[in-house]
C-alpha cells in the first residue's frame, strides 16, 4: 500500500483547551497522489481529508500562521511533483481552504520530500514547529524514512512530528509512521474513519509538554539480512528484545528497528513472517554508539507450484503448468519417489504448460520444480501406469534379407526397433518408429540367435522379442584367370541390399582396386589391375563386410608404344599403341622422370593416336596412362630445336596494318602477336593456320614494341623488336 495521504501540520495549538502559550507558524502538506481516490464507507479518500481539513481550519486561532503544502496533485509517476500553494503566514485560511478544494489526485506519494520542503519554508522563521502527518500508507519515492526524519533536524527547524495513520493495515507503512514519530519526539495516533481522523488530529494539534531529560542512552540498530552476501530483503520481520533481566520490547514490527539502550548484555531475536522462521543473536551495548546489530536469516528461497494430473502412461508425453520464479536453469523435472537424480526435464523457459517425456517404466514418480537447476523447490506425486508395447515379426529370416516389424509403443522422438545379438545392448540395424509402422529391418550377414528390441529414445530397450537368422545363399562365378587391365564379368548370388558390391583386391586384404554395386546387375562387370599377381573376388554385404572371398589370377598384360625417336620440337608425333584401353586410359608425353604431361590423348580415340611435341628441346618420353591413374610403360624420346623466324619491317606508323612472314610448328592455337617488350600482354594478333604472311596492326602509342610466335597460344617461342612511329 502508497502513502495516498500525508498532512504535515506545524501547528501552535489545536482548539481553546490545548492551546500553549506560544503559537508558532505552521504548515499543512496535503497529499494529492492518485490513491487518495481510494474509498472509506463510500466516500473517497480526497473528499475526507477536504472535510476534515475544512473544519480544522476553523478550530485554529486567528493568530495562527498557517501555509500549505501538496504533492503529487500534477504528474503522474514524479516523485519531485511537490508544490507550496501558501505561504506560511496570518488570515490565510480561506487561500488554503480554497486550494484544498481544488485538488485532483494523480501521482506519487513523496511524503519524506514533502515535509522536507515543508520544513525549508519555515527555516526562515527559526520558531518552534509542530508537525501533524496524516497517513493512509506506504512511502513510495524514499526508501528509508526514519532516515530522513533523522537529517531533519539539520534543517535548523525546532521540528516535532505527530502522526496520525488514516486507514493503514500494512505493518510495513505502520512502523514507518511509528519511526518519524519517535525519531521527531511526537506521538503517533490511528484513525480507521472521518470521525476518527477529526478526533486524531484535534487531539494531536495540542503541542506536548517538553519530556524531562533522559539519561544517555546508546542509539542501537537492529537489522535483518539473508545469506552469506548480507542481502536486504523487504517482507516483515518481527523484533523481540532482552537484557539486564527484563524484556526491553516484544515483536516490534520493522527492518530496521532502532532502540536506544542502557549499558549491558541483550539477546535480540528476529521471527521472518514470509518464511516462519526465526534467529536470535547475543550482544552487549556499551560506550556512546551507536551500534548495529545484525540478524543473518538462511537464503529464502521463492515459492513455486506444479499443476499436473495425480497420473500418467508411462512414456507419454505429459502437458504440466506450473507457477514459479523462471529463472535462467529453472526446470520441470520427474525422478523416481526418494531418488533425487531425474530421468526427464524440460526447461519453464520453453513456456507454461510445458510438454515433459515421462519415464518408460510404471511406478511411483514425483515432478519437481527445480531452482536454477540446483534446489527442488516443489514436487507433485505422480503414479505412471504400464504402457501399450508390443513387437509382431517373422521367427526366423535368412542372412542379409529385408522383413517387417509390426510395433506398438510410446513413439516418442529417438524411439526405435532395433535387430541386434540376444542378450546384449549392441545392434547391426535400426529404424526409427517415425519411419513408419511396420519398419523394416535388414537381417545379419551372420547365421545366428539375436533379437528384435523396442528402443525407447534411443536410451533404453524396454522390450525384447527373440529372433533366428538362418544361412544365406552366397556365390560368385568368374574366369580363374584374368590379364591384368582386362574386363571380366562376375556373376553373384546373395542378399543384393543397399551397399551390397562385388570387389576386386589383394589376395588376404580387406583394400580394392575396382567394385561394382550388385543393383548395377548380375552379372557385374569389372577390371582387372594392372598388376599381375594373387587377387580375390569378394562379395561386400552393405559396403561393411566381407562376407564371401575367392581368389583370382591376373597375369601380365601385354601393352606397347611405337614412335619415332626423335621429332622437331612443336611437331605432330603419330603414336601406334597395344593396351588395355580401358576408360580413362591415354598415351601422354612429359619430361622423361616425372608424371607432369605437355600433351596426351585418349586411347579411344584410336590404335595410333597424335601427339604434339613440346616446343622446348631436350629429354622427354611417351607413356601409356592406364585408367588416368597409373603409368605403365614409359618410353624415351628426344626433342630437338625446332625453326622459328619472323620476317617484318623494322618499324611501322602507329595504327597501320603490317603483314608478319613466319615460320614454326603452325599447331592448333600458334598465333604471331605485337605487344610490349617484355611482356605477355598483346594489342592485336593473328593466327597462323596455313596463312603465311599473316596482317597485324599497329599500336596507337608510338614506341618500342616485340613481335612474338606463341606456340598453341600457351608459350613464347620466339620474340623480335619492332619501333612504332
Amino acid at each position: 500500500m502508497r502513502l495516498p495521504f500525508l498532512i504535515t501540520c506545524m501547528l501552535a495549538a489545536g482548539t481553546t483547551a490545548l492551546l500553549a502559550q506560544e503559537r508558532p507558524s505552521a504548515i499543512l502538506v496535503l497529499d494529492g497522489s492518485g490513491s487518495m481516490w481510494g474509498q472509506i464507507d463510500g466516500t473517497a479518500k480526497i473528499t475526507i481529508a477536504q472535510d476534515v481539513v475544512q473544519e480544522l481550519l476553523t478550530t485554529l486561532p486567528g493568530e495562527q500562521a498557517l501555509g500549505l503544502t501538496v504533492y503529487g496533485h500534477r504528474r503522474k509517476g514524479d516523485c519531485s511533483d511537490i508544490e507550496t500553494l501558501v505561504t506560511p503566514g496570518a488570515d490565510t485560511r480561506d487561500q488554503i481552504a480554497s486550494a484544498v478544494r481544488g485538488i485532483k489526485p494523480k501521482g506519487k506519494t513523496p511524503m519524506a520530500d514533502a515535509v522536507v520542503a515543508a520544513a525549508q519554508a519555515l527555516r526562515h522563521t527559526e520558531e518552534a514547529a509542530t508537525v501533524i502527518l496524516v497517513s493512509d500508507g506506504i512511502e513510495t519515492c524514499v526508501p528509508d524514512v526514519c532516515a530522513v526524519a533523522r537529517t531533519l533536524e539539520e534543517t535548523g527547524v525546532n521540528f516535532t512530528a505527530h502522526v496520525v495513520g488514516f486507514d493503514v493495515k500494512d505493518p510495513e507503512a505502520l512502523a514507518q509512521m511509528q519511526c518519524l514519530a519517535d525519531e521527531t519526539g511526537g506521538t503517533f495516533r490511528s484513525a480507521a474513519n472521518a470521525s476518527e481522523l477529526a478526533v486524531a488530529l484535534t487531539t494531536v494539534a495540542a503541542a506536548p509538554p517538553e519530556p524531562e531529560p533522559e539519561p544517555v542512552l546508546i542509539p542501537t540498530t537492529f537489522r535483518a539480512v539473508e545469506g552469506d552476501a548480507g542481502t536486504a530483503f523487504d517482507d516483515p520481520v518481527l523484533w523481540s528484545l532482552s537484557g539486564n533481566g527484563s524484556a526491553v520490547f516484544d515483536e516490534v514490527q520493522g527492518n530496521p528497528v532502532a532502540q536506544d539502550l542502557t549499558e549491558g548484555s541483550y539477546t535480540a531475536t528476529a521471527y521472518r513472517l514470509s518464511t516462519e522462521t526465526e534467529v536470535s543473536r547475543q550482544f552487549v551495548a556499551v560506550g556512546e554508539g551507536p551500534i548495529e546489530v545484525v540478524l543473518t536469516f538462511p537464503q529464502a528461497l521463492p515459492k513455486a507450484r506444479i499443476i499436473a494430473p495425480d497420473s500418467a502412461t508411462a512414456g507419454s508425453t505429459l502437458s504440466v503448468g506450473w507457477d514459479g520464479p523462471n529463472e535462467a536453469g529453472d526446470n520441470i523435472q520427474i525422478g523416481l519417489v526418494g531418488d533425487t537424480s531425474y530421468l526427464s526435464y524440460t526447461y519453464t523457459k520453453d513456456g507454461n504448460p510445458l510438454n515433459l517425456i515421462l519415464p518408460p517404466q510404471p511406478g511411483a514418480y514425483e515432478l519437481r520444480y527445480v531452482l536454477n537447476d540446483r534446489e527442488t523447490i516443489a514436487t507433485h506425486p505422480i503414479a505412471l501406469t504400464e504402457p501399450e508395447l508390443a513387437l509382431s515379426h517373422p521367427d526366423t529370416v535368412e542372412a542379409g534379407s529385408s522383413f517387417q516389424v509390426t510395433w506398438a509403443g510410446p513413439n516418442q522422438g529417438g524411439d526405435n526397433i532395433q535387430i541386434g545379438p540376444r542378450g546384449s545392448d549392441s545392434y547391426t540395424g535400426y529404424q526409427y518408429t517415425t519411419k513408419g509402422n511396420p519398419v523394416t529391418l535388414i537381417a545379419p550377414a551372420e547365421p545366428g540367435d539375436y533379437e528384435i528390441r523396442y528402443s525407447f529414445r534411443d536410451r533404453e530397450n524396454i522390450l525384447r522379442t527373440p529372433l533366428t537368422v538362418t544361412a544365406a545363399a552366397l556365390s560368385l562365378d568368374f574366369p580363374a584367370e584374368v590379364q591384368a587391365g582386362q574386363s571380366f564379368d562376375v556373376a553373384w548370388k546373395g542378399p543384393d541390399q543397399g551397399g551390397d558390391n562385388i570387389q576386386i583386391g589383394p589376395a588376404g586384404t580387406d583394400s580394392y582396386v575396382g567394385y561394382q554395386y550388385t543393383n548395377k546387375g548380375n552379372p557385374v562387370t569389372l577390371i582387372a589391375p594392372a598388376e599381375p599377381g594373387d587377387y580375390e573376388i569378394r562379395y561386400s554385404f552393405q559396403d561393411r563386410e566381407n562376407i564371401l572371398r575367392m581368389p583370382i589370377t591376373v597375369t601380365a598384360m601385354t601393352v606397347s608404344l611405337e614412335f619415332p625417336a626423335t621429332v622437331e620440337g612443336g611437331q605432330v608425333i603419330p603414336v601406334t599403341w597395344v593396351g588395355p584401353n580401358q576408360g580413362g586410359d591415354n598415351i601422354q608425353i612429359g619430361p622423361a622422370g616425372s608424371d607432369t604431361y605437355t600433351h596426351y590423348v585418349y586411347t579411344r580415340e584410336g590404335s595410333t593416336v597424335n601427339l604434339v611435341a613440346p616446343i622446348q628441346p631436350g629429354d622427354y618420353e611417351i607413356r601409356y596412362s592406364f585408367r588416368d591413374r597409373e603409368n605403365i610403360l614409359r618410353m624415351p624420346l628426344t626433342v630437338t630445336a625446332p625453326e622459328i623466324s619472323l620476317i617484318a619491317p623494322d618499324s611501322v606508323s602507329a595504327g597501320a596494318q603490317f603483314q608478319v612472314g613466319w615460320k614454326g610448328p603452325d599447331q592448333g592455337g600458334d598465333n604471331i602477336q605485337i605487344g610490349p617488350v617484355d611482356s605477355d600482354s598483346y594489342t592485336n594478333y593473328a593466327y597462323t593456320r596455313g596463312t603465311n604472311p599473316v596482317t597485324l596492326t599497329a599500336p596507337d602509342t608510338p614506341g618500342t614494341y616485340e613481335l612474338r610466335y606463341k606456340f598453341r597460344d600457351r608459350e613464347t617461342a620466339m620474340r623480335q623488336t619492332i619501333e612504332v612511329k
